[in-house]
């Protein structure tokens, strides 16, 4: 009736919302760092220069966000892929 806990209901929900935004980014800054490093069209196409620092870029990026969720405590739920013999 008064709303008592309301707020922190709230805080926990915006919490969880920006843990999952955390995670997808981290994922994404991830796959890039990835395709930057085994893409060898972009060998081909930049200079060795420029390969390195968009790579150096990609990689400052992923380890921002990774300092970041594991200063909030982020977990994220890993699977695995199982091999059925």
């Amino acid at each position: 009736m008064f709303g008592f806990g309301r707020k922190k209901r709230n805080q926990e929900t915006l919490k969880k919302q920006y843990d999952r935004k955390l995670l997808a980014d981290i994922e994404l800054a991830k796959n890039e760092f990835n395709n930057i490093r085994h893409n060898d069209d972009l060998l081909a196409t930049m200079s060795t220069e420029e390969l390195l620092a968009s790579e150096q870029i990609a990689r400052a990026k992923f380890e921002f966000l990774f300092r970041e969720a594991k200063h909030r405590k982020v977990k994220a739920k890993i699977q695995e892929s199982v091999i059925v013999r």
